[in-house]
């Protein structure tokens, strides 16, 4: 007989600004894609108030036009995979995960960012307990899909 772990609480949450904070690297990343392929660049205090824009609004700040939209985000998150191990987790997440599990929850992660990036960043951080992590991605229809 099979035995199904029942949970007390279901709990996801967003990889980016919620277990880490890339912002210092996805600046870099953003201005040096931007300046090598000649699109407007931000400094930090322009940056701050543009960065939380979903990522299509995002790159139309940049002026980055529609038929490159897909490439310019892929060589953002190849650039931001090279880094990502780099940046540790929020103050304090260890911590809050420890507890949650302790209260028998059911992790999940859902992010725009690469499935391989999320499950990669969490073994080095030694935060591989989530029980799911779902990548939404975007092919070049812009038609979302997931990843589980």
């Amino acid at each position: 007989m099979s035995h199904k772990r029942i949970f007390n609480r279901v709990v996801f949450f967003d990889f980016t600004e919620t277990l880490l904070d890339p912002f210092i690297h996805i600046k870099t990343i953003l201005n040096s894609v931007s300046k090598g392929r000649g699109y407007q660049c931000f400094d930090n205090k322009s940056l701050e108030k543009i960065i939380k824009m979903p990522a299509n609004a995002l790159l139309n700040k940049f002026s980055i036009p529609d038929a490159v939209k897909k490439e310019v985000v892929d060589e953002v998150l190849v650039c931001l995979e090279d880094k990502l191990q780099h940046i540790p987790p929020m103050h304090g997440i260890q911590n809050m995960l420890n507890v949650l599990q302790v209260h028998n929850c059911y992790l999940g992660i859902l992010s725009s960012n690469r499935q391989n990036n999320i499950k990669k960043w969490l073994v080095f951080h030694k935060l591989d307990i989530f029980n799911e992590v779902i990548s939404i991605a975007f092919q070049e229809s812009k038609t979302p899909y997931l990843q589980m």
